[in-house]
């Protein structure tokens, strides 16, 4: 199994209460993505994985968009809850865009919460908020909750908000 929902190069995109569910563990893509989109919102929509299954991809993946926002969210499994980036081949850096009201959790092999990275841009405002998200791993001390690689010497430019945020390790 591929890439779940995927909506590339669109402006004024919406996902509205769409699940994404692999009971099987054979998905390989993204459960829910927006490539290069301007002005979307995805919400109230869940990735949710079968028990221990790391998956290929993220449960939203949000590659080069801009003016976005991701709201009432549940990203249950995987290795990435969200997964923010620019889009070299299209030409996209991902900026402008809001998190908000959401719930990582179960992330296994060491997953990563929300990853943020600027690579191929020398210069990018992300212009990022990310409001109300808990994030959870399934195994305590494994992964990261948010992190943030700017390429080579260039920074990521702010603002980054991070408010209201919680990471909750728990188990073993």
């Amino acid at each position: 199994c591929g890439e779940g929902f995927q909506i590339v190069a669109c402006d004024y995109a919406y996902m509205i209460d769409c699940s994404y569910t692999d009971n099987a563990g054979v998905s390989v893509g993204d459960s829910f993505e927006f490539t290069s989109c301007k002005y979307w919102r995805c919400s109230g929509c869940r990735h949710l994985f079968a028990n221990d299954y790391a998956g290929g991809g993220s449960g939203f993946d949000l590659t080069g968009s801009q003016y976005g926002e991701l709201v009432d969210f549940l990203s249950d499994g995987g290795t990435s809850g969200v997964d923010e980036q620019s889009n070299q081949s299209l030409g996209d850096a991902a900026h402008h865009n809001i998190i908000h009201n959401g719930r990582i959790v179960n992330l296994v092999n060491a997953g990563t919460g929300i990853y943020v990275s600027n690579e191929g841009y020398s210069s990018t405002e992300y212009h990022l908020l990310i409001d109300n998200v808990i994030i959870s791993p399934k195994n305590a001390g494994n992964g990261i909750g948010v992190q943030f690689v700017p390429a080579g010497l260039h920074k990521i430019s702010g603002p980054v908000i991070l408010r209201n945020f919680d990471r909750i390790v728990t188990g073993k």
